[in-house]
């Protein structure tokens, strides 16, 4: 007779390692939970370089250029993707603290977009985005505190919102 828990940890185990941690990695997202290096597990060395993630963001902030959402929207996307072109040109050689500008400036740019994304939500849209929200972290409500769970469902609206209007993330994570 086999041991139900130990098959779903070994099921579980299993298509972590298949999708190379994509599930957890989504989980954590969702759940607003900072990734944690385990003591056995040496960091990933395999990072995505600036200037293709850059590029990456930039096609697809173009793409949406054509989208109907509202002219404001889309001047603040011609804006980013202006932006983003200029630090694009100095992104593969930039180093230290300039590094760290670029990759500031790209949090902060991403916030400016995921406003403007709010603004053009109708009233319906976004009760319902946060009724998704709520449900998403439902789960794991209990087991948080009032500002963790305040803060994963405010993660959970921000890519629920992300997801709506096809924005790229632009942090490099």
């Amino acid at each position: 007779m086999i041991d139900a828990s130990a098959y779903c940890r070994e099921l579980e185990a299993y298509l972590c390692k298949k999708n190379e941690g994509h599930l957890i990695r989504n989980w954590r997202r969702a759940v607003g939970v900072p990734a944690a290096e385990t003591a056995g597990d040496p960091p990933e060395s395999k990072q995505d370089s600036l200037p293709s993630h850059l590029d990456r963001v930039i096609a697809r902030l173009t793409a949406l250029r054509g989208s109907n959402r509202s002219a404001v929207f889309r001047e603040r996307i011609d804006a980013a993707v202006r932006e983003l072109d200029a630090l694009r040109a100095s992104a593969k050689q930039v180093r230290g603290e300039a590094r760290v500008a670029i990759l500031s400036r790209l949090v902060a740019l991403d916030a400016t977009l995921l406003d403007a994304a709010g603004v053009e939500l109708d009233d319906e849209t976004r009760a319902d985005l946060a009724r998704r929200a709520e449900s998403e972290i439902s789960p794991f409500a209990s087991r948080m505190s009032p500002d963790a769970r305040r803060n994963a469902v405010d993660a959970a609206f921000a890519r629920l919102v992300r997801d709506a209007f096809g924005l790229p993330t632009l942090p490099l994570t």
